[in-house]
């Protein structure tokens, strides 16, 4: 973890230590589901809307102290079905396990979180010492903690983390994968308006594979919401920052360059359908001296990477079951003519609820999807895919 991020998690943590907490409405924020940061290789910050936390399929309390000071407890959750319809049939039985401490001291004036996670668990592949199931891979795990608080209408809060190449987080925000750093976040309400600022500095290359360098990003952004009620939720942020590599292979030479983002997001729900329209813009200018060795000056690259992307869910009043579409758009082009790329996204699924038992709800789940990967560039590179699948889950296996 870097100094600087760690000095400054440490100023937060202190100053949360003094600032008693309250309950504020989290619909601005909460309701808003970004792209994934992972798609523009974005820290997760300004993108990472803290939504509601998933209920786990099971758990367990370990140890509870002093009414809640301290607990620690053990948690499962699963990949819900309706959610399932962009997953390959690989991760369509995707699951987490995670070991989470959290304590209120002070009587409650600071809040602190720590937590061990392994996502793409299956319960059922556990067939020996050599397939875990995903427990225990480094690729797949999340390990983070950090301080949080809220005091009239601000709410703020500062976190380490560092998340696995694979690791998809079931339990509540959305965090880039590859990346390990730490972030800062300011929140407060001007009324119908909520106004978030971020500061992130972030590396991937987690695993440190030396065929690869580590790129480290710092980056800083601001993110408007508007929530009116019965209206759509409307949000726009911005971000700028700056980029820089390290720990090279042999054969590349260290780059360095910025990156600016923009985006907008329009949410709105109903009683029976709900559906989220996002845009997002990045733009990078990253300076490198390429490995050829009859290059010796250095070159500029600039790359523009625009995505689009619709959701909408409907769940009919007359029938238990919900119906899910998405779609998604990517563009990626570089100036040095060796990138020009779309990237096309559908999935639709209808998952039916059979009704709950003893043990939980029993669905059956059914759904395609359409991947569409074109390279203007090299056109014998360009893929498409398409799948159905179906899934019938009974609560008692």
């Amino acid at each position: 973890m870097k100094i600087r991020l760690s000095i400054l998690i440490a100023i937060a943590a202190f100053c949360l230590a003094a600032v008693p907490g309250e309950a504020t409405d989290q619909r601005a924020t909460g309701a808003l589901e970004f792209y994934s940061p992972a798609q523009a290789g974005l820290p997760p910050f300004v993108m990472g809307q803290r939504t509601a936390t998933s209920k786990p399929s099971k758990s367990l309390v370990l140890l509870n102290l002093r009414q809640n000071s301290l607990t620690v407890k053990t948690l499962y959750f699963e990949k819900p079905a309706e959610a399932l319809g962009g997953l390959s049939a690989e991760d369509q039985a995707q699951g987490q396990v995670s070991a989470l401490a959290t304590s209120s001291i002070i009587d409650g004036l600071l809040t602190a979180e720590g937590e061990l996670a392994y996502s793409s668990f299956n319960a059922q592949s556990l067939d020996g010492l050599e397939s875990l199931g995903g427990l225990g891979d480094e690729q797949h795990r999340l390990f983070r903690f950090g301080a949080k608080g809220a005091w009239a209408d601000f709410m703020y809060g500062a976190q380490y983390r560092s998340v696995g190449k694979d690791f998809i987080n079931l339990s509540g925000p959305k965090f880039a994968g590859d990346q390990e750093g730490g972030e800062l976040w300011v929140q407060k309400k001007f009324g119908l308006f909520t106004v978030k600022t971020s500061l992130s500095d972030f590396t991937d290359n987690v695993a440190e594979d030396p065929t690869l360098p580590q790129m480290t990003t710092f980056q800083g952004g601001a993110n408007l919401s508007y929530a009116r009620p019965s209206w759509p939720v409307f949000s726009v942020f911005y971000s700028k920052g700056s980029q820089w590599s390290s720990n090279e292979p042999d054969g590349l030479h260290p780059q360095t360059g910025s990156i600016d983002s923009v985006g907008t997001s329009l949410y709105y729900k109903a009683p029976k359908w709900d559906t989220t329209l996002s845009s997002t813009y990045s733009f990078r200018d990253i300076t490198s001296r390429p490995a050829d060795r009859f290059r010796l000056s250095p070159s500029e690259v600039q790359t523009n990477t625009p995505v689009l992307s619709l959701g909408l869910n409907y769940r009919p009043s007359i029938l238990p079951v919900q119906v899910s579409t998405f779609g998604s758009y990517t563009h990626t082009e570089a100036s040095d003519g060796y990138t020009n790329t779309d990237v096309f996204n559908l999935s639709a699924s209808m998952v039916w609820n059979l009704g709950e038992s003893r043990d939980g709800k029993n669905t059956l789940s059914l759904g395609t999807t359409l991947n569409r990967y074109l390279d203007n560039v090299n056109p014998d590179s360009s893929n498409k895919d398409v799948s159905v699948w179906v899934r019938l889950k009974v609560a008692a296996f």
